[in-house]
């Protein structure tokens, strides 16, 4: 399955179609991750975020933050993921399988949370558009 996923990216690049490159990329994030590669899982669903924004789609942009949420709670991130997970599951262009996992992931924080600082988030998250992520969420 992975070689078949490398494959195909190695494809849309050579033909240049970024929203294929991009949906490649979401596609080797999760599978690495299920694989237990997380470094790689990190690279490629950054890599789809940035790509997805740059050319303005949206519904994949929103699908690789889905995936990054994983790697701000693994680093003591928490209220920056909530915002993350917020905005997933608020946007109007998250599809609703992206919006449920967005919801049951901040739902499973929430069982385990003493205070209201990721309610907060939470609400933050709401008005935070993607263009802002970047700079805010995910600083160089």
């Amino acid at each position: 399955m992975l070689a078949y996923l490398l494959e195909s990216l190695k494809i849309r690049k050579d033909l240049g179609d970024k929203t294929a490159i991009a949906e490649s990329l979401n596609n080797l994030g999760s599978i690495t991750h299920k694989l237990g590669q997380t470094d790689e899982a990190y690279e490629h669903f950054r890599e789809a975020f940035k790509i997805a924004v740059e050319i303005g789609a949206i519904p994949l942009s929103l699908e690789a933050l889905l995936g990054l949420t994983e790697f701000l709670l693994r680093g003591g991130e928490g209220e920056k993921a909530v915002v993350v997970l917020s905005l997933v599951a608020h946007h109007e262009a998250s599809s609703q399988e992206i919006k449920s996992k967005a919801q049951e992931i901040f739902q499973g924080l929430l069982e385990g949370a003493r205070d209201r600082s990721l309610q907060e988030s939470w609400t933050r998250g709401v008005e935070l558009r993607i263009g802002e992520v970047e700079e805010e969420i995910f600083p160089k």
